[in-house]
């Protein structure tokens, strides 16, 4: 923990992770101040740490780099997901300010996990009021921020995620990024920003997108905020509705050569891990620790680490009860099924 600040940022994204329990939510599952790395040389050093599920198949914007856009009902399903977690966090207060297809994690069953909190915040005061950010404190990144965000001025929460969702979205589609920035800065940006947006679809036109696609990607860049299109409008949307959602299987299914090889490549990635020397910042990061340690604030977020873990772990017990009754009721409507002399078993 390199200062006071990184401090208050980690148990920033701690708070807001322990109250959210959702299937497209990543799911935190403990957090500590006072961990120790032990790295292979035998050097230690005192790290912050949290813990979530793991993501089995990784960042989404790798499985679309080294093999290439989903095929469109694939995309729709996981912009569904994606859409399902937004709207939860939203409706529980919280913005994220960060997505990205980095940020976006597929599980063991394939399914879209929204993940990394560094830039999350409450968007709604004590007052249930909604909370303007200033445009000033960098978070998200260049890509996928939101107009208002790279300008001088406040800006709402819900609306810029609502932004980055439309560029992951794009992304998935068509395997490339829609602009470099959503700037006037930006000649594809630019583009976009006419009312006749011809010229910006012709670059893309060997694609072959549609109609649909097209008007709910300018919908959800609308630059202006209050003209851009929310949630609701987005489930209702025809590109939304234009087919069945394929179940985790039948994606497996229609993914299944791109996902050997990528998994493929994740193996040998992580058996050959880059190592980059780290010295210098170590030291700095250790002096550093020394002083926050010392602290009542280091002692109160150690204190509140262990209640947030208490918690979670009362939570994890009550979940794992639940799937045990629910599996108990199975077999209790198996056995009676085998036992009913009636319609359930094939007699008249």
């Amino acid at each position: 923990m390199a200062s006071f600040r990184d401090l208050t940022g980690f148990m920033d994204e701690v708070r807001l992770l322990s109250l959210c329990n959702h299937p497209h939510v990543v799911s935190l599952r403990a957090a500590s101040v006072v961990g120790t790395l032990t790295r292979a040389s035998g050097t230690k050093r005192n790290v912050a740490y949290h813990v979530t599920d793991y993501a089995r198949f990784g960042e989404l914007y790798k499985l679309v780099k080294k093999t290439g856009p989903l095929p469109e009902q694939v995309a729709r399903a996981y912009f569904r997901q994606l859409l399902a977690g937004l709207e939860y966090l939203h409706s529980a207060g919280i913005v994220h300010r960060d997505i990205k297809t980095e940020n976006l994690l597929l599980d063991d069953e394939l399914n879209l996990v929204i993940a990394d909190f560094g830039s999350a915040a409450r968007s709604r005061t004590g007052e249930n009021k909604p909370v303007d950010f200033d445009s000033a404190l960098p978070v998200g990144s260049q890509l996928c921020n939101a107009p208002e965000i790279n300008m001088e001025k406040s800006y709402q929460g819900e609306k810029a995620d609502i932004f980055s969702a439309g560029v992951c979205l794009f992304l998935m589609v068509t395997g490339c990024p829609p602009f470099g920035e959503a700037s006037s800065r930006d000649a594809y940006f630019r583009l976009l920003l006419r009312k006749n947006k011809t010229a910006y679809w012709n670059i893309y036109k060997s694609l072959e997108l549609s109609p649909e696609f097209r008007s709910l990607f300018e919908h959800m860049t609308e630059a202006d905020p209050a003209r851009r299109i929310d949630l609701q409008g987005i489930l209702s949307h025809p590109w939304m509705l234009a087919g069945p959602t394929p179940t985790s299987e039948e994606i497996r299914g229609l993914l299944r050569d791109r996902l050997s090889a990528y998994l493929e490549m994740r193996m040998k990635k992580l058996a050959n891990p880059r190592r980059k020397d780290k010295r210098g910042k170590q030291e700095e990061c250790a002096d550093a620790t020394a002083t926050i340690k010392g602290s009542p604030a280091y002692s109160e977020c150690v204190a509140e680490c262990a209640e947030i873990n208490s918690r979670l772990s009362a939570a994890a017990s009550l979940r794992e009860a639940a799937r045990g009754k629910a599996e108990e009721r199975k077999e209790d409507q198996y056995e009676k099924m085998q036992d009913d002399d009636g319609p359930l078993n094939g007699h008249p």
